[in-house]
């Protein structure tokens, strides 16, 4: 949360500046900042780790795929909600 505390305020600032959509930019960042938690290896998947005694392949076999699933997920719809006119 607390790169979206701060990367937040930048990307609506430079959307604004720009001329954009700040609500895109802000959507981008608070998606990202929810996959960002996804993999590393400290918090909720240390205690997973930790307590269900599982190896970090057994992890990654059930984590990966699902990030993958969030990032197309969030591509589609990204395109859906903000479509590119040109």
């Amino acid at each position: 949360m607390g790169s979206v505390f701060i990367f937040a305020p930048i990307a609506i600032a430079t959307s604004i500046s720009l001329g954009l959509n700040p609500v895109a930019a802000a959507i981008a960042v608070v998606v990202s900042g929810w996959n960002g938690g996804y993999m590393p290896v400290d918090g909720m998947p240390a205690m997973i780790l930790g307590m269900g005694k599982y190896k970090l392949p057994q992890f990654w076999l059930f984590s990966v795929p699902m990030y993958l699933v969030r990032i197309f997920a969030l591509s589609v719809g990204a395109v859906i909600m903000f479509p590119v006119h040109g």
